[in-house]
């Protein structure tokens, strides 16, 4: 009875840990967004700064990022691996 409930408790460890990687990917995604000036002004309030200064207009156009994904096939099945 009691290992029973050790795997139960084991599970929702994991799935706790699995969630709180999820919002940390998600926090990252968004700050990237906001820093690539990729989101809506209506939603993101306050001013970006680099070196303690606003940044420029054309910021956007020297820097960026590129969500990869790729397809991953292994034994058949495809699946999909965000890197």
């Amino acid at each position: 009875m009691r290992y029973n409930h050790f795997i139960i408790i084991i599970i929702i460890i994991n799935i706790i840990i699995i969630i709180i990687i999820i919002i940390i990917i998600t926090i990252i995604f968004r700050f990237l967004d906001i820093l690539a000036d990729r989101k809506a002004r209506s939603r993101v309030t306050g001013a970006v700064l680099y070196n303690s200064a606003m940044i420029r207009p054309n910021f956007r156009f020297s820097t960026g990022y590129v969500v990869q994904v790729r397809i991953v096939k292994s034994t058949g099945a495809a699946s999909c691996m965000s890197v």
